[in-house]
C-alpha cells in the first residue's frame, strides 16, 4: 500500500524540477527498503538520491540519506559499509546547516545519528553497543523531540532486553509507555510490538510481567484511538 504511494511522491518531486524534494521522496522509498522490502532498495535509493543532490550545498540532507543507506547495510549484515555511512554521516551534521539544506528537513541531529546508529547496530546482532548509541541519543535529544525520543528508547529497551539486561530493559521500556502517550505513531506501534515480544522471553520474571500487563494494555488504548 504504501510503496504506490512513495512511487507517487516521487513522480511528484521530480515534475517539480527540485531535486531536493527528489531526494526527500527517495529518502522514504529507502525508508520502506529496509523496514518492508528489499534492504538493497534502500541502498540503491540513497545513493540514487545523494547523486541527484551532487550540486547543492546540503550536509544534512546528505547525512540523512546515508543513515538510511546504513539501515539497509545493516539489514543485509554489512557491517563495514554500514559503519562507514554512518562515520560520513556524523561528520556530515557535525558541518550543520548548509546553504541549500531544505526548510522541511528538522530532524537531523547529532541525537538523530545516534539513534540510527543504535538501529544499525541492533540489525547487526549487537545489542550492546546498540543499547550504549541509544543512551548516547537520549542524552542529547531535545525535550521538544518526543516522538524521535519514544521511538529510539522502545528499540533501546529491546537492545537492552536482547543483551540480557531484562531489569534495564523493563525501566526503559515502562519509559517509553509514559512517553507514547498523547503520540500516534504506526513506526511507533511497531516498535512497541518488537520490544513487548522481546519482554515475553522474561515473562518467568515479575519484572516482565509487570511490563507486559501494562504494555497490553497501553497497546489496547492506542487501537482503540
Amino acid at each position: 500500500m504504501a510503496h504506490p504511494l512513495f512511487l507517487g511522491a516521487l513522480r511528484a518531486a521530480h515534475a517539480s524540477g527540485d531535486s531536493r524534494l527528489r531526494a526527500g521522496a527517495l529518502g522514504f522509498l529507502a525508508i520502506h527498503g529496509y523496514s518492508a522490502g528489499d534492504p538493497r532498495d534502500a541502498i540503491t535509493a540513497a545513493r540514487t538520491a545523494r547523486q541527484a543532490i551532487t550540486d547543492h550545498d546540503a550536509p544534512a540532507l546528505n547525512a540523512m540519506l546515508l543513515t538510511r543507506q546504513a539501515r539497509g547495510h545493516a539489514r543485509l549484515r554489512e557491517e563495514r559499509h554500514a559503519l562507514a555511512a554512518l562515520a560520513e554521516a556524523e561528520e556530515l551534521c557535525a558541518r550543520g546547516r548548509g546553504e541549500d539544506d531544505p526548510h522541511w528537513l528538522y530532524w537531523i541531529s547529532p541525537g538523530e545519528i545516534l539513534g540510527q546508529t543504535g538501529s544499525c547496530y541492533l540489525d547487526l546482532g549487537q545489542p550492546s553497543r546498540a543499547a550504549q548509541s541509544f543512551a548516547a541519543a537520549r542524552d542529547v535529544l531535545s525535550r521538544d523531540e518526543t516522538r524521535t525520543t519514544a521511538q529510539f528508547l522502545s528499540r533501546a529497551a529491546t537492545a537492552q532486553m536482547r543483551a540480557g539486561d531484562a531489569d534495564a530493559g523493563c525501566a526503559t521500556a515502562h519509559d517509553v509507555l509514559t512517553l507514547a502517550e498523547g503520540i500516534q505513531s504506526a513506526r511507533l506501534d511497531d516498535h512497541l510490538r518488537t520490544m513487548l515480544h522481546e519482554a515475553r522471553s522474561y515473562g518467568a520474571s515479575s519484572t516482565a510481567r509487570d511490563l507486559l500487563d501494562r504494555g497490553e494494555s497501553v497497546m489496547r488504548q492506542r487501537a482503540a484511538a
